[in-house]
């Protein structure tokens, strides 16, 4: 088994609760009409407006691929030279960007402002285990408020073999997903779940602490390393939930849920079967499960 028992059922319970948590948010932007699909507009900030990509499906899956592997590159780079600052100023805009939609869904969009900046502030400079999982729960869906829109069933399958053929290079071939994931933990900015062999405790002083230094900020990340800890990559837990989002419109919001116990029931197989200390491609076996979950609701619920 990959990992004890206590931290496996964890991230087990969160991603399952991320991928119900992102279709409520989605299927709350949806409207179903006589003339069919409606999505509600996104919330603005300070009067402007996010507005969604105007792409066609096939478009869609190509523009996701090619930002994936960008992102890489210019990640990559910023590791070679150390720009760590930059990656600071790209995870805040894209956390509060994805909270703001998420919590957007729920509340107005003031206090979804309000909301957002003070989790990112949070989640940026006043992490810790609960608050890092908490926001979790809600960025990959305002992410998917965005691109469900712009998917459908059929390019959500093709970007889910893509994404898993990807994932499986990056961790077996090139390895560069491990170095990138190691990075971005030692840095506290990793994107995706991190769940310790042993849970912290949380006292509501720690989130008024003075700033740490460079030197103590370094000192922490290297204790932080020593600990045993699993984790889960955010793309883990946003592709599934595209492809559910994609099954919610075509099919409602009770069908979308299907998908869930089955790619939940991959990644666990894939936990319980892993060896410690190795590294794991996620979504060549969370993809199967959606797969599987699909072909199911087709054949007996549809």
């Amino acid at each position: 088994m990959k990992h004890p028992i206590t931290p496996t059922l964890f991230l087990l319970l969160i991603f399952v609760l991320a991928q119900v948590i992102g279709l409520v948010i989605a299927n709350n932007y949806l409207e179903r009409t006589t003339e069919g699909v409606k999505w509600g507009s996104l919330p603005s900030v300070l009067g402007a407006e996010i507005e969604r990509p105007q792409l066609n499906p096939q478009q869609t899956v190509w523009m996701v691929v090619g930002s994936i592997i960008a992102g890489t590159l210019i990640f990559l780079g910023i590791l070679r030279f150390n720009f760590f600052r930059l990656i600071k100023i790209w995870f805040f805009l894209a956390l509060f960007f994805c909270l703001h939609i998420a919590f957007g869904a729920f509340v107005p969009s003031v206090v979804a402002l309000v909301l957002a900046l003070i989790f990112t502030y949070l989640k940026l400079f006043r992490n810790n285990f609960y608050i890092h999982n908490f926001t979790e729960l809600f960025i990959y869906g305002g992410l998917s408020a965005i691109f469900i829109p712009l998917l459908t069933i059929k390019s959500a399958f093709v970007l889910l073999v893509l994404i898993s053929l990807y994932d499986a290079y990056a961790v077996w071939k090139s390895k560069h997903m491990i170095t990138l994931a190691k990075a971005q933990a030692s840095h506290g900015l990793f994107a995706g779940l991190i769940v310790p062999y042993k849970f912290p405790r949380f006292s509501v002083k720690d989130l008024f602490h003075k700033p740490q230094t460079s030197n103590e900020r370094l000192q922490t990340s290297k204790d932080k390393s020593q600990t045993p800890t699993a984790i889960l990559g955010g793309g883990d837990i946003s592709f599934p939930l595209l492809f559910s989002g994609a099954v919610l419109v075509k099919y409602g919001f009770f069908s979308a849920l299907v998908i869930i116990p089955f790619s939940a029931v991959a990644l666990a197989g894939l936990f319980y079967y892993g060896e410690k200390k190795k590294f794991y491609p996620a979504m060549p076996f969370i993809s199967a499960g959606c797969f599987v979950g699909f072909l199911v609701l087709w054949l007996f619920l549809l």
